[in-house]
């Protein structure tokens, strides 16, 4: 299986991001959750958390980020950076 990282750069302006994941697995940070359907995306700073986990992003999807940030008991943490 493929997996896909995704900067937030305006390269990635030419790039069919939905399209990626019949093709693999999408990963991205911040607020790329806004405009594409990304399977796993990680935020770090707390506001940010907050604005996913508001979104209710984190029921069909994986977010992770910095445990002491999470807002909710329900958000998936996939990765815990210290």
């Amino acid at each position: 299986m493929k997996a896909f990282v995704i900067g937030n750069g305006l390269s990635r302006k030419t790039i069919d991001i939905d399209s990626l994941n019949s093709d693999g697995i999408t990963f991205g940070c911040n607020a790329i959750y806004r405009d594409h359907d990304i399977c796993m995306v990680g935020a770090i700073d707390g506001d940010m958390l907050r604005e996913i986990v508001a979104s209710g992003y984190q029921q069909e999807h994986h977010v992770f980020g910095n445990n002491k940030l999470v807002p909710k008991p329900d958000l998936k943490i996939l990765l815990r950076v210290d």
